[in-house]
């Protein structure tokens, strides 16, 4: 587990790499396709290795975490080659985490024009 997430680690520092540099199109995927390209290779068949290994039951919630990465594998790896494609959806996720925290805003506010009390 740890050299996954060290292999995580790494892709992310490449990202900060390439921020700093500002680099764009081009310049962009050639420098993940350098740096990050064999990572993502070596994950995937670390994935696989662990597939092979038959003490891990498919069962298991890590077969099927290993499962949920081999299946979307062509999908993970498309920042690789379009420089326009985030590494991940982080951002997205930030985006919609603002929705569920406001759902009970206007409770409150019915309850402020109510003096606190409620009929």
């Amino acid at each position: 587990m740890e050299r996954v997430l060290g292999s995580i680690g790494h892709l992310y520092q490449v990202e900060t790499q390439i921020k700093e540099s500002q680099l764009t199109g081009e310049q962009k995927r050639d420098f993940r396709l350098i740096h990050s390209k064999s990572v993502v290779d070596q994950l995937f068949s670390w994935f696989e290795q662990q597939r092979q290994r038959p003490e891990l039951l498919p069962s298991s919630p890590f077969s099927k975490a290993i499962a949920y990465m081999q299946n979307r594998e062509h999908e993970l790896r498309v920042f690789l080659e379009d420089p326009a494609v985030l590494m991940d959806n982080n951002h997205t996720e930030r985006a919609l985490r603002v929705v569920p925290l406001g759902r009970n805003y206007p409770q409150f506010a019915v309850m402020e024009g109510f003096g606190g009390q409620f009929p």
